[in-house]
């Protein structure tokens, strides 16, 4: 019994310095682990101090520069804290392209230059054409915004060049504008822009090649309100700002337009007959867009059929003129096709018309039959035309004497030498539903009689007015696009100054 009670003892005495040993290992590493996690903290909270300090003293850089660019001082500098594991230098390379209609005769090249702090695995703060720039994990982002300025058509960008200084590595930045570079580089630049090809321009592209282009493009979509495009390979940022309808091209009675909303307007119809009544025959329209059929009147809905009694546009109770908005973010062509439709019965709308002393009364169709004629890009082309500013319309008389001509139509957008009056971006349709086919050329000599070739004189006299050539006045459509960066006409002014910043040690 004895010798039971000593081993039992001996094995709490075990048990217990076994006890010690466990707890002195929990406190080493819970130590461990408190010294591990506390220099984690530590050291994320160093870094970001770092970077804040760096951001902080970036802001004054280009306090500092604009001081000297803009100001009336003549040297500024400033002097960067040493910070363990980042350099602050000069790099080149980055620069801003400014080019009016496309046209390298028309471009302002400018360099920029960076002045960067980097981080080594915590990437880099920068100054660059009068803004700020972090770039984290590849990720590139923008603290103060560049001098680039945009409003209604005004682009207004006073440049910075750090680039061309000469220093690399620097601890303390001193600044002074190189007047005499300077002001030959803004000579240049407002000779080019004065030049004829260079004047009142239809569009302007901003181009911007940086290390940080990820948010220049960011920062010059939001203050433009304009689409950007990247270039990876480049390295660049681009966006064009338009006047409105320098996108706009017609062929073939078609129009094409980029990154546009186009307000579809029918302005009139006027296949009609009767001698004592006005019969207003069915009318109906869609539009073909790259093949694709829209069919938005009466009802709004542009995906179902057409009806010739629900989708009528041709009497009176239509209301016209009636428009409908069609919109596009790519390059894309469309046009709008008319067609007439017979009736098997007319009934009185309880509208009058009064012309020159005589009154009739205006009937609608009650019971649409067949088609009879399409005017549109696949049938019966020659029965549309597609007019723009300055074309001369068809000059032919109306049928019946109650029924409106183009120039009455059009009174307020065509003048007296019957030449169309529309802004760039309007297209005029006017269209011929009931010569099968119609008949522009009445002479037949091969030369329609109206402004075909847009020159601003009918073709051909002898089939001018009084002619029984087609009066394409059966319906009459206003198309206005509108490009998503458009901008209104001869409203285009560009401000670009050039400063050269000298960056040099004291």
């Amino acid at each position: 019994m004895m010798g039971d009670a000593r081993d039992s003892e001996g094995k709490r005495a075990v048990s217990n310095t076994v006890a010690v040993v466990l707890l002195m290992g929990m406190i080493v590493t819970t130590g461990a682990l408190v010294l591990f996690v506390g220099s984690s903290v530590v050291t994320d909270y160093q870094a970001d101090a770092r970077v804040t300090a760096t951001v902080d003293s970036f802001r004054e850089v280009d306090a500092r520069i604009s001081q000297v660019t803009f100001g009336n001082d003549e040297i500024q500098s400033v002097e960067f804290a040493d910070r363990e594991g980042s350099s602050v230098s000069i790099r080149e390379g980055s620069y801003v392209n400014i080019t009016v209609d496309e046209n390298p005769n028309c471009r302002v090249h400018a360099e920029m230059g960076s002045i960067v702090r980097d981080f080594d695995d915590d990437g880099e703060v920068a100054y660059e054409g009068g803004g700020v720039w972090r770039e984290t994990g590849g990720t590139t982002s923008m603290i103060s915004p560049p001098d680039f300025q945009y409003r209604n058509g005004t682009i207004e960008f006073p440049i910075v060049n750090v680039g061309d200084s000469g220093a690399g590595r620097i601890d303390r930045l001193v600044v002074d504008k190189d007047v005499d570079a300077s002001r030959e580089a803004n000579r240049n630049i407002s000779r080019m822009l004065s030049e004829p090809a260079c004047r009142d321009p239809e569009n302007v592209t901003v181009t911007v090649a940086s290390e940080y282009y990820d948010a220049w493009g960011q920062f010059l979509g939001e203050t433009t309100g304009s689409n950007v495009t990247y270039d990876d390979a480049e390295g660049s940022a681009s966006l064009t700002l338009r006047e409105f309808g320098s996108s706009v091209t017609v062929n073939d009675d078609a129009i094409s337009a980029s990154d546009f909303e186009a307000e579809i307007e029918v302005l009139s119809t006027g296949v009609s007959g009767g001698s004592s009544n006005i019969d207003n025959a069915p009318t109906t329209f869609f539009i073909n867009r790259s093949g694709e059929i829209l069919t938005p009147w009466t009802d709004g809905d542009p995906t179902d059929s057409i009806d010739p009694d629900q989708d009528d546009l041709g009497p009176p109770t239509a209301n016209l003129p009636v428009a409908t908005t069609i919109s596009d973010d790519e390059s894309t062509s469309f046009a709008v096709a008319a067609q007439y439709w017979n009736c098997h019965d007319y009934d009185d709308t309880g509208i009058d018309r009064t012309v020159d002393g005589t009154t009739y009364d205006e009937y609608g169709c009650d019971n649409a039959g067949g088609l009879v004629l399409e005017a549109s890009l696949n049938q019966n082309r020659e029965n549309l035309i597609a007019l723009t500013d300055g074309q001369v319309v068809p000059g032919n008389p109306a049928g019946y004497e109650y029924q409106a001509s183009l120039k009455d139509i059009l009174q307020g957008k065509i003048d007296d030498d019957g030449r169309l009056q529309l802004q760039p971006n309007q297209v005029v349709y006017v269209y011929e539903l009931t010569d099968d086919p119609a008949d522009a050329d009445c002479d037949d000599d091969g030369v329609p009689g109206y402004d075909a070739d847009g020159d601003g004189t009918i073709d051909d006299p002898d089939d001018g007015e009084g002619s029984s050539c087609s009066d394409f006045n059966d319906a009459v459509v206003l198309v206005t696009l509108e490009e998503n960066d458009g901008i209104s006409a001869g409203n285009f002014a560009i401000h670009v100054s050039f400063n050269q910043v000298v960056i040099s040690e004291e």
